[in-house]
């Protein structure tokens, strides 16, 4: 190896590099509406429970549960509402 730096100063760069990515991993739980498909049926759970008005659901009567009492992000949310709108779409 040429320049200043020995192939054993090299080899502990690496190490060290590795050592550190090791601390800072963090280990993450699984999410329950990761799947869209999951994410779906629940909003459609909740939709079914909320009284329609004009024959339209509110979207913040099933956002704001799923949001809060669930511990769903907003990602969860709209990959779910994505989701269920092509079901409900194809079933009519």
């Amino acid at each position: 190896m040429s320049g200043p730096h020995s192939a054993n100063d090299l080899g502990r760069c690496i190490e060290r590099d590795k050592a550190r990515r090791r601390r800072r991993m963090k280990h993450v739980e699984t999410r329950r509406f990761a799947d869209r498909q999951a994410a779906a049926r629940k909003l459609l759970e909740l939709a079914a429970g909320v009284e329609p008005v004009n024959g339209r659901i509110h979207i913040e009567k099933i956002n704001a549960p799923f949001l809060s009492k669930n511990g769903c992000k907003g990602a969860e949310f709209g990959a779910g509402i994505c989701y269920a709108v092509g079901w409900t779409e194809r079933r009519d």
